[in-house]
């Protein structure tokens, strides 16, 4: 439970990579003095009502909230995943049709697109994609993947998202 706890913690003050993050750091760095200041003010002297902030504490914390929401609104790293992949199991055949269902896939595909970017990998290797949505592919199984599976009971799925980014893979069963 702790490390989960202390997982949560860090983020307060890292990006979504793990990495130290100054822009995280302030957002909560002046939120935290300016709670704190506010309490403090208000616990102190209750029978004045809530405490007037001082307009230098609320600029800080301003500009920390409007950077932070700015940083957040301009970020384009969305890391795709697969939430689980229809039906499960499947019949390893080259007629087999898989929808794969996730988020984060990105727009489909263009005619000019480099062939490594938005692909569906099972076993690592590819599918032949039907239909492509930032939230669903659906795609045929080849005799390339079905081969790849051999005898196994299960097998892994991979999508490459339109920045040809690999999601987190995601395992799942087969029958004969």
């Amino acid at each position: 439970m702790f490390s989960g706890v202390a997982r949560a913690a860090a983020e307060i003050v890292t990006n979504d990579q793990g990495d130290a993050d100054l822009i995280d750091f302030q957002y909560f760095g002046f939120t935290l003095l300016t709670l704190t200041y506010f309490g403090v003010q208000l616990l102190g002297h209750p029978a004045l009502g809530l405490p007037n902030l001082p307009p230098t504490l609320l600029a800080l914390s301003g500009v920390a909230v409007v950077t932070y929401t700015t940083k957040k609104a301009l970020e384009t790293d969305i890391t795709s995943s697969i939430a689980r992949v229809i039906p499960d199991p499947f019949v390893t055949d080259v007629i087999t049709v898989i929808t794969i269902v996730g988020t984060g896939f990105g727009p489909g595909p263009a005619n000019n697109q480099d062939p490594s970017k938005r692909q569906a990998l099972l076993q690592g290797q590819p599918l032949q994609i039907t239909e492509w949505q930032d939230n669903r592919v659906t795609a045929q199984l080849t005799p390339a993947a079905v081969t790849a599976i051999g005898d196994g009971s299960t097998a892994t799925i991979v999508i490459l998202d339109s920045d040809g980014v690999a999601s987190p893979s995601a395992t799942v069963g087969v029958r004969r």
